[in-house]
């Protein structure tokens, strides 16, 4: 009787472990594949997102800038403050001692009732922020009416021992301006705020503000040219990434 002798297939113990290494190395270097291309993606969204951000600060603090009342900047500390316009305007003759009403137009707008105008402020040709707060030429609006002498004329009731007082000269376009509540950013340690509300995250100290200000760095050119200078410094993820604007505030007194 012939026997038939038959070899047996299958892995050796050390073809096996032979093996699993190659296959074990294969896994981890196509692992480190998948999480440098992870890592390059997130880090490319984290940097975008931060880009985003960065855009979104600086055109929000350039717009409300550029309309905001001339002269009605103030830097310090890290913050630069300063007065939207509500309402632009123009007016013909000053109030004196004599007169008990102010009478003005409001441009480029038209106003639902003139009681809106109640509770807010006027100025006329201010130099500092202090003549939209303290100064004599600024008036509360209050008793806001139409003229009944021309139409389009508004007038308001006007405390002539308060106002004018002969210090307030006339703005050379006889141009005023109407504003309400001041705005503040201010740097606060890596956050921009407005007004307490943070607009922006990832600020380094390098930030700042300078205005035309009597407290600002440079404030001479600045006021002349009626600019505003910025420069936002955000850095994450050791990237470091700098933002300097010139502000041109597009109104004069």
């Amino acid at each position: 009787m012939k026997r038939v002798n038959k070899r047996q297939a299958g892995f050796t113990l050390i073809e096996l472990i032979i093996t699993i290494v190659v296959i074990g190395i294969m896994v981890m270097g196509i692992a480190g594949f998948i999480e440098l291309g992870t890592k390059g993606y997130a880090d490319t969204v984290d940097r975008q997102q931060l880009q985003n951000q960065a855009r979104f600060v600086v055109e929000k603090i350039t717009r409300e800038i550029r309309h905001a009342v001339p002269n009605s900047f103030e830097q310090s500390e890290g913050c630069i403050s300063f007065y939207p316009i509500d309402y632009a305007g123009a007016y013909a003759v000053l109030p004196t001692s004599d007169d008990a009403t102010f009478q003005f137009i409001v441009v480029n707008t038209e106003l639902a009732t003139p009681a809106d105008l109640n509770g807010k402020q006027l100025v006329i040709n201010p130099s500092v922020q202090d003549d939209l707060e303290n100064g004599t030429n600024h008036i509360d609006l209050v008793n806001v009416q139409e003229s009944s002498d021309d139409d389009g004329v508004l007038q308001t009731d006007v405390d002539s021992s308060q106002f004018n007082q002969g210090a307030v000269t006339n703005s050379v376009g006889n141009r005023l301006y109407i504003y309400s509540n001041k705005v503040s950013y201010c740097l606060e340690g890596s956050r921009l705020e407005r007004n307490g509300v943070t607009v922006g995250d990832y600020l380094t100290s390098d930030s700042s503000f300078a205005s035309g200000d009597t407290n600002s760095p440079n404030s001479d050119s600045l006021s002349r040219s009626g600019l505003i200078h910025i420069k936002l410094s955000f850095k994450q993820n050791d990237e470091t990434t700098e933002y300097e604007n010139d502000i041109q505030v597009l109104n004069v007194p």
